[in-house]
């Protein structure tokens, strides 16, 4: 068998040698980047729409007591006076305008003697000057709720057969109606209640108001299944099944509706609705 030549195998495996020192680095820059492409891709692609984004609510039937929510500030309703003597302006005063006496206490003094208050109010002026001197007042026993009242709101206050009632079971009855309307359109609302432990000036917020009138057997939701994909445009639900799957999107007509739940019509009872979408699809359009 004839020899190989020593220099060239030297020479093959120097060939050799060169080659893997050129592929090698880029062999380990391939690796390096798979290995960090591998970092930033998602284990699983997820599946958009097919599941619900919220708590799975059925539709369901019952009565709606309808509500009006009110807020506003407890006022006088009439204006009194205290006739003073015409040696009123030697009378020395011991109260002034923005003060609340009460019958019987002493408001000020008239010859060493005690000046006595004959009513009770909210001072408003006195004139002790004048050739009729007076205390003018606002009474504390003839007070009202002034509340500033929506147009949708009036409607329903003012039903004919209405039975205002709060949830505590204070009565209320519209004794004057305003005619001017504020920057948002309401107008200014007065009502006598009875049954209530308010004081002059009381504010309240939050005012849940009875109007006498149920819906019943309604046809409900959940207010956060119903929602609408432009303003003006129709309502919907999104149906799931009991597992969250979705299955479609249903148009349905809304009416009356409370703090939770709204009526509807256009779906059966017991169709399973997802609560969360409404919120998601309000979300994007804020």
């Amino acid at each position: 068998m004839k020899n190989v030549p020593l220099r060239k195998v030297f020479r093959v495996f120097a060939t050799f040698l060169l080659l893997a020192l050129l592929v090698a680095p880029v062999g380990v820059i391939f690796l390096i980047s798979q290995g960090e492409m591998a970092q930033y891709k998602p284990s699983s692609v997820p599946r958009i729409g097919e599941q619900a984004y919220g708590e799975i609510i059925p539709v369901f039937v019952t009565d709606m007591q309808e509500t009006v929510t009110l807020s506003g500030v407890v006022v006088s309703n009439e204006t009194i006076f205290i006739e003073l003597p015409k040696k009123a302006s030697e009378i020395r005063f011991i109260v002034d305008a923005g003060d609340v006496v009460i019958e019987g206490d002493v408001i000020g003094y008239l010859g060493g003697e005690h000046f006595i208050a004959e009513k009770s109010g909210y001072i408003q002026n006195i004139d002790s000057w004048s050739a009729d001197p007076y205390i003018q007042m606002q009474s504390l026993n003839n007070l009202a709720l002034s509340c500033m009242v929506s147009s949708t709101q009036a409607k329903q206050l003012t039903r004919e057969g209405a039975k205002l009632m709060t949830a505590d079971g204070m009565e209320l009855r519209l004794i004057k109606q305003g005619k001017v309307e504020d920057m948002e359109g309401r107008v200014e609302y007065l009502f006598s209640f009875s049954g209530g432990g308010f004081n002059l000036g009381h504010t309240f917020k939050q005012l849940i108001v009875k109007t006498g009138l149920i819906y019943q057997d309604a046809l409900v939701v959940n207010k956060n299944c119903v929602y609408q994909l432009e303003d003006g445009g129709p309502h919907y639900v999104r149906t799931v099944d009991e597992t969250g799957q979705y299955i479609a999107q249903l148009e349905v007509e809304i009416g009356y509706s409370n703090d939770e739940n709204i009526c509807i019509t256009g779906i059966p009872i017991g169709t399973l609705c997802d609560s969360g979408y409404g919120l998601l699809f309000s979300d994007r359009n804020e």
